[in-house]
């Protein structure tokens, strides 16, 4: 209940770890040329756009006519994103444009999935969030019932993602290719996805070196479970979740190129370790928010010891 009350996730976690996703998916728009997002597969030409469920994506409103002009409203969407405006005036925005791409797109990545799932869930804590930049801190308290919808909305987050590792870091066990190392050696080889440029050597020696497959193999197992388990806990483990997270995603973007993926989970991880609290700025708005009637912290707080 103390938890609850205390609750206030208007800082610059939430603002960072928001930024990064929309980044991540706006990195895609701008680095992908149309013809190869919407590459054809199974002989469906352009976005994919099921019957009656067209509303989904902004690439199928009205048929596809227009891509490059519905690319360019999405792009400028989430540069907005990007740079903290108003989230509560770009919380829906923001969705719509990542289901646009996610659901549309012939290739979708995991992290364009994941990046989707997240926003359904960060959706609320953005819509109580008035502030006119990210960066900036709130002047007024929350609300009681402002409090209770974040609180809700950021664990859901956090389990989220205890699920998503976990489930990867068991699921890897079960598979005979992955627990010798076979997978590794193949991935870092494979003409998609596999290693290449500055780090191609390094990956290469590192998978032809049994300690190394061992290491990378088992290693990220670990790392995913103990990021599963630390997401769950209190702030200062959470951090940890995400140092972890950092060191893991940088590792598997310098390893198979995955920048978009890695940002999204990177920045996921951000929002969820988030501390819950925030400091208000000083000045005479949060002074007349609190004579509005805006419960305080100190009164909550002796509201949940009764």
């Amino acid at each position: 209940m103390r938890k609850l009350i205390r609750y206030d996730g208007r800082n610059i976690w939430f603002g960072f770890g928001r930024s990064l996703i929309a980044f991540a998916t706006l990195s895609e728009l701008l680095f992908t040329p149309l013809a190869a997002l919407f590459h054809p597969v199974a002989f469906v030409y352009g976005p994919i756009c099921r019957p009656g469920m067209e509303f989904l994506s902004m690439y199928c409103l009205g048929g596809n006519a227009g891509l490059t002009v519905k690319n360019g409203i999405i792009i400028v969407t989430l540069l907005t994103v990007v740079i903290g405006w108003r989230p509560r005036w770009t919380a829906i925005p923001h969705l719509y444009a990542t289901s646009s791409v996610t659901t549309a797109m012939t290739l979708p990545d995991g992290g364009d999935n994941i990046a989707l799932i997240v926003l359904v869930l960060l959706t609320p804590i953005a819509l109580i969030d008035s502030r006119r930049w990210v960066w900036a801190g709130p002047n007024a308290r929350m609300r009681i019932e402002s409090r209770g919808i974040g609180f809700v909305s950021i664990w859901a987050i956090r389990l989220q993602m205890f699920y998503v590792y976990s489930d990867s870091a068991i699921a890897k066990m079960g598979v005979g290719d992955w627990a010798n190392g076979s997978a590794f050696y193949y991935f870092v080889r494979d003409k998609m996805f596999g290693s290449a440029g500055f780090g191609k050597s390094f990956w290469y020696f590192i998978s032809d070196n049994t300690f190394g497959v061992l290491a990378v193999t088992w290693g990220s197992i670990i790392l995913e479970l103990a990021i599963a388990l630390l997401t769950v806990l209190s702030a200062r483990y959470r951090i940890a979740a995400l140092t972890l997270a950092v060191f893991l995603h940088a590792a598997i973007w310098l390893a198979m190129g995955l920048f978009s993926f890695s940002l999204v989970m990177i920045g996921v991880s951000v929002i969820v370790a988030n501390p819950d609290r925030v400091s208000l700025r000083k000045g005479p708005v949060g002074n007349r928010a609190r004579k509005k009637g805006v419960i305080r912290a100190e009164e909550l707080e002796m509201v949940g010891e009764a």
